[in-house]
């Protein structure tokens, strides 16, 4: 039905301006020596209207073409920040279905996103200290430290339930 009343839309418009051709008797005269261009005046206003038409979407095209950098970027944040969040979901669901070697893993994926970065720390620290890496453990508590201080008392809650000593690493290595 719209496809329909778009089709008689065009039509009547079609006929409108069929019909304002044949009515006006005026045209347009260009002179520049030697030359003289002389044109209906309604081939002239309707080369004028497609004119601006092309001008207009020429414009619109810069417009796009100009603006892609920014948007090529901008996806590619969307989707790397995506990849992240999805990687710290499957590792929670890891570590809470008890496979810490793969929450470690996602956990370290998820820390490249740095989106939830001291969640992604925390989380691969316990992981890693489940899985019994202790190295990679330690290594992970120290970038925790070097985060914003609020990730400090995230931190000391996480040691003790490790069984660590609040600010130092673990003295017998285990």
């Amino acid at each position: 039905m719209r496809l329909l009343l778009g089709f008689l839309i065009l039509f009547m418009l079609a006929t409108l301006l069929a019909l304002s051709f044949n009515i006006t008797a005026g045209y347009v005269l260009i002179v520049q020596n030697p030359w003289r261009i002389e044109i209906s005046l309604s081939v002239f206003v309707l080369g004028l209207v497609l004119i601006l038409l092309a001008l207009n979407l020429g414009g619109h095209m810069f417009l796009k073409v100009w603006q892609l950098p920014k948007r090529i970027r901008n996806y590619h944040l969307r989707r790397s920040r995506t990849r992240a969040r999805s990687a710290l979901y499957q590792g929670l669901t890891a570590y809470f279905s008890g496979h810490p070697e793969k929450a470690e893993k996602m956990a370290s994926i998820a820390l490249r996103g740095e989106e939830a970065r001291p969640l992604c720390l925390m989380l691969a620290a316990l992981a890693a200290h489940e899985a019994h890496h202790f190295e990679a453990r330690d290594r992970y508590l120290d970038l925790a430290r070097e985060e914003d201080p609020e990730t400090l008392s995230m931190l000391s809650s996480i040691r003790s339930r490790m069984g660590l000593p609040a600010g130092a690493k673990d003295p017998s290595g285990s």
